[in-house]
């Protein structure tokens, strides 16, 4: 087992530079390939190889080397790409990484499950589609209880909510926007008054 340093350049501005570049490279099962990911918040990887093999995110690590030059690897243990001999694949790593924690930190320990030969390269993007996703996950149900007042949205008020539930005897008064992730459940007795000019906006 080796480790392969690939070729990297760091730019500064859009990301628009590869991060990792191996053409027509010899690799042998177990062989690591350590990507500097840096700062960058996601990574596009292209592989091709010729004979079946797993690209596999052995573990992440925060500093290259400890005084003794061992990393002090996280391990992280996920297939990133499975493929056939003579296939290829492009992936974003935020999409196919279940450990979502391993996107942060600068240096990724990259391993091959057999011995082929390889063509990679991995550029950084400046956005990750899991950002997204944690922003509606982020976003807090509203759930007006009977127990609960009525409320009112004011008007150029923008209330941007995971679900809305409203049950009896309660009414919610709209004179703004409000947008609900999911379809609103109304309980019968309750209601949702929306004003001239507001809106009710399910996505």
């Amino acid at each position: 087992m080796s480790e392969i340093k690939p070729y990297y350049r760091r730019q500064q501005g859009l990301g628009l530079f590869p991060v990792a570049v191996l053409f027509d490279k010899s690799v042998e099962a177990n062989d690591t390939l350590l990507l500097r990911k840096e700062d960058y918040p996601d990574l596009v990887i292209y592989l091709k190889t010729t004979e079946a093999c797993d690209l596999i995110l052995e573990a992440v690590s925060v500093a290259p080397r400890k005084p003794d030059l061992s990393y002090a690897k996280i391990p992280v243990d996920e297939t990133l790409i499975s493929l056939n001999a003579g296939e290829e694949k492009t992936i974003r790593l935020s999409e196919v990484l279940q450990s979502e924690w391993a996107l942060h930190y600068p240096y990724l320990h990259l391993k091959f499950s057999s011995s082929t030969t390889i063509n990679l390269a991995a550029f950084p993007i400046t956005t990750t589609t899991t950002e997204t996703l944690k922003q509606k996950l982020s976003i807090e149900p509203l759930v007006i209880r009977s127990t609960d007042s009525d409320i009112a949205v004011s008007e150029a008020q923008v209330v941007e909510v995971s679900k809305l539930e409203v049950h009896a005897p309660r009414k919610v008064f709209n004179h703004g926007i409000i947008r609900v992730h999911s379809a609103p459940y109304v309980e019968s007795g309750a209601s949702i008054y929306v004003a001239p000019g507001a809106s009710l906006d399910i996505w």
